[in-house]
């Protein structure tokens, strides 16, 4: 009769395979919200370092300039800048004037002198006339400002927050918008050309005198995402401007104050939407730079009087901490 001593067990049992695979599922689900917080810190620190390059740039025009960058420059469609809103439509009733805005004058200090040059001024500014972008009822023709197509499709990517999706024609937009206080600009009609109690407004200059509530008090650019959920279409164009794009913030909208964050944009009338509010796609708030280049994170739970505050810069109100 034959004896087997010292049988050797060879391989694992299907229990010890399956405890072996739990115990993997469950180190990855403890450590995936970790690496993807770690990569949202990255993103983050990312956007925050543009918004830094952006404020430096400000500060570096200004003191070429003696004055901030306008938030945007109305063109007359006559071949020259205007320096007031004209207002020009075609058979249709669409207005082409478009604007040539702030990240054009700041692109020759954030290493951007290349682009620039190769932009004509004489000439509209360009955007893409597609039905995926959010222009409302206005838009530049594709017959106008074809000339700078290559140089207006072409936005550095410190003009992008890496947290923020793709969308189509990545190249023409941007996520940040300037300081626009607490209205609109109004830039597609002369009689709306009134001024606003932020920093950037079309066809006019301020200075740091002109911020008497304090340059650390004040905001200067705030994150304001191309992407709005609900409509998954971009927006925000890189250097166009007109009534119904981006590149403005405001803290109120038709009389209502909105917080950053807000999930969709609102359509509050046929003049109003709540896409020109501050918005990004970081968890629980947005990333904004002050007037004096500091840097910070501002919760999407701000109280109302503190947001309108941060947003005019010779109000008087205080800020609470």
């Amino acid at each position: 009769m034959r004896t087997y001593l010292g049988r050797h067990r060879v391989g694992f049992t299907l229990v010890e395979l399956l405890v072996v695979i739990a115990i993997i599922g469950v180190l990855v689900g403890l450590l995936l919200p970790a690496v993807q917080a770690a990569r949202e810190a990255a993103r983050r620190m990312s956007c925050s370092n543009n918004m830094k390059n952006m404020a430096l740039a400000v500060h570096n025009y200004h003191d070429t300039h003696k004055k901030f960058p306008a938030g945007n420059i109305a063109w007359n469609g006559l071949g020259t800048n205007s320096t007031r809103a004209q207002a020009n439509s075609e058979p249709n009733g669409r207005w082409y004037n478009g604007m040539w805005a702030w990240p054009v004058a700041i692109l020759p200090f954030m290493e951007g002198q290349n682009l620039y040059d190769q932009m004509d001024f004489n000439q509209l500014p360009y955007t893409p006339e597609r039905g995926d972008v959010y222009f409302g009822d206005y838009g530049p023709e594709t017959n106008h400002g074809v000339v700078n197509e290559l140089p207006c499709t072409s936005a550095p990517a410190a003009f992008r927050c890496p947290s923020v999706p793709l969308i189509g024609d990545e190249g023409a937009f941007k996520d940040y918008a300037g300081n626009s206080g607490g209205t609109r600009m109004s830039t597609c009609c002369p009689e709306r050309a009134t001024d606003t109690d932020g920093i950037f407004h079309k066809n006019k200059n301020y200075t740091f005198g002109s911020i008497i509530d304090g340059s650390s008090n004040t905001l200067l650019f705030v994150e304001q995402s191309n992407f709005i959920q609900g409509h998954n279409r971009p927006t925000n164009p890189f250097v166009w401007m007109n009534h119904s794009s981006q590149g403005e913030s405001i803290s109120h909208q038709g009389g209502n104050s909105f917080p950053p964050n807000l999930p969709k944009a609102i359509v509050i009338d046929a003049w109003r939407v709540t896409g020109r509010l501050a918005r990004g796609m970081h968890p629980s708030g947005i990333m904004v730079a002050y007037c004096d280049g500091s840097v910070g994170f501002v919760s999407e739970t701000i109280s109302v009087n503190n947001w309108r505050a941060i947003h005019s810069r010779d109000a008087g109100e205080v800020v609470q901490n």
